[in-house]
Formats: structure tokens, C-alpha cells, sequence
């Protein structure tokens, strides 16, 4: 059983009522003429929805699969941020000589340029993941239900219209979600994918680091996150992860959904 952390007893939903009784309470305030204690309230308010969405990778604000449960040393490898016509080809061929398997989170509008490239990752066996269409990682936290509706279904539209299968899986850029996009997610029978190892590879480092980082938390049953581009990111960098990964006898496999072991909720 996964370790009992803050999101299992502070579930999305207390969250959300917090908010939605926050803002009622500060119009209430504003109605009676309190308007200072509703400004008050409602900044109160605000930093709570902004602190917990800018978390990345927790369940605050909704459900998040961080691990799986394996039959063996496996782990879940999910790659992040292309399709690229400089890096996905060689993704591919790094994932091809070491027989691994991976769940490519692809950008909609990267998608809608590049089809091909969406169609050559299924058809080397690897799945899809929904990464929004614009990946707008300074802002897609701050975003409303309409906004986050919209950036959901036209990346979903983009990818499908490349050849992708209907899509499950969704990773908000840079991990952070707020508390309309479990309820966006929910609707769409889709879950929210986070990780439990990752070797912040979008950070100017040293290869060797980055593999460093991922090996120090990786267990069996572990989400890696990954990424096509950055400055420690790519095929390279791969290649020795994999490496290092065979060393250790973990095979990377794409789990069965009913393995996938949700946080702060039950599974969509």
C-alpha cells in the first residue's frame, strides 16, 4: 500500500468547497457593505486556489496516478513535450534497441504539425498521452474551467486526427493542475498522470545527474518522467537511462489500467 500523505485526507473536493464557500462568504461580505473583510476573504481565497495548483504533481486538487502496481522490476517510462522532428526519430530508435516501451505526453499543436511523426510512435508500440494543445506551463494552472476544457479537447482533437487511439491519459505542463481540471478530466473518463522519479532534465546538467537523480527514487512500480527536449534531455540522455536501467534488470512496460494506483481520489 502507497504511504498515507496531506492528499488523502485533505481530498479535491474539501478544496473546492473551501473555494466555492470563500468566494460565496466574500460577496456576502461586499453585499452588507464589510468590503474590506471581503477583499480579505477573497485574496484568502485566491492564494489558497493558486498555492495548491502551482504544486506540481500532487493531488489537491484531484486525483493523480504517481505509480502502478508491477508484476516484477518494472517501471512506467513516459516521455514528455514532442512530438520534434529533431529528437522524436531518435526517441524511437534509442527505445527500439533496448526494447523498452514508453507513453509519449505529446503537445496538440506540436501534433497537428508533425502527424507523422504522432503515427510513427504508435506504430512502433508506444501509447499516447494528452500534454494540453499550447503547454502553457507559466499559465495553464491559473486557467478556468472553459480554458482548460478547450485545451483538453483540441489537443485530444489534434492527435486523434493524426492517427492516435482514443486517448486516457493527461499530464498537465509541468505537473500543476487546478481544481477544474479533475472535473474536466472525470467527464472526459480520462486520468491524470503524474510521476515517482524524474531527474529534472529540462535543467542544464550533466547527463550522469540527471540518470543519478531518476535511479535514487526508482522502485519498482515507479512513473519516470522524461523529456524529448532540454538541456539535459533527448536520446543521449536516454540511451544511458536505459543502460543504466537494463543494469538494474528493470524492463520498462506500459501498465494495464487497472494497475495504476490513483492519489487523492478513486480512478476515472
Amino acid at each position: 500500500m502507497p504511504r498515507a500523505t496531506a492528499e488523502h485526507f485533505f481530498p479535491a473536493r474539501a478544496l473546492r468547497w473551501m473555494l466555492i464557500g470563500g468566494l460565496t462568504g466574500a460577496a456576502g461580505l461586499a453585499a452588507t457593505g464589510k468590503f474590506l473583510d471581503a477583499l480579505v476573504l477573497a485574496a484568502l481565497t485566491h492564494a489558497t486556489f493558486c498555492t495548491t495548483a502551482a504544486i506540481p504533481n500532487h493531488a489537491f486538487t484531484g486525483p493523480v496516478v504517481k505509480r502502478f502496481q508491477p508484476t516484477g522490476k518494472q517501471v512506467w517510462l513516459t516521455i514528455d513535450d514532442g512530438p520534434h522532428p529533431d529528437s522524436t526519430p531518435e526517441i524511437l530508435r534509442v527505445l527500439r534497441g533496448h526494447d523498452a516501451r514508453a507513453t509519449f505526453f505529446l503537445i496538440g499543436e506540436r501534433a497537428a504539425r508533425h502527424p507523422a511523426l504522432v503515427r510513427a510512435i504508435v506504430e512502433a508500440g508506444h501509447t499516447l498521452g494528452n500534454h494540453t494543445f499550447h503547454h502553457a506551463s507559466a499559465s495553464f494552472w491559473t486557467a478556468g474551467p472553459a480554458r482548460v476544457a478547450r485545451e483538453i479537447d483540441r489537443a485530444s482533437d489534434a492527435l486523434t486526427a493524426a492517427g492516435a487511439p482514443p486517448l486516457r491519459f493527461f499530464r498537465p505542463p509541468v505537473g500543476m493542475a487546478n481544481v477544474f481540471v479533475g472535473a474536466a478530466l472525470q467527464k472526459r473518463g480520462m486520468q491524470r498522470i503524474g510521476w515517482s522519479a524524474r531527474g529534472f532534465d529540462t535543467r542544464p546538467q550533466p547527463p550522469a545527474a540527471v540518470v543519478a537523480k531518476i535511479l535514487r527514487t526508482c522502485a519498482p512500480g515507479a512513473i519516470i518522467l522524461f523529456h524529448e527536449l532540454g538541456p539535459a534531455a533527448g536520446a543521449p540522455v536516454l540511451e544511458v537511462l536505459l543502460r543504466r536501467l537494463r543494469d538494474e534488470s528493470y524492463a520498462c512496460v506500459l501498465p494495464a489500467e487497472d494497475t495504476l494506483i490513483t492519489t487523492g481520489g478513486r480512478r476515472a
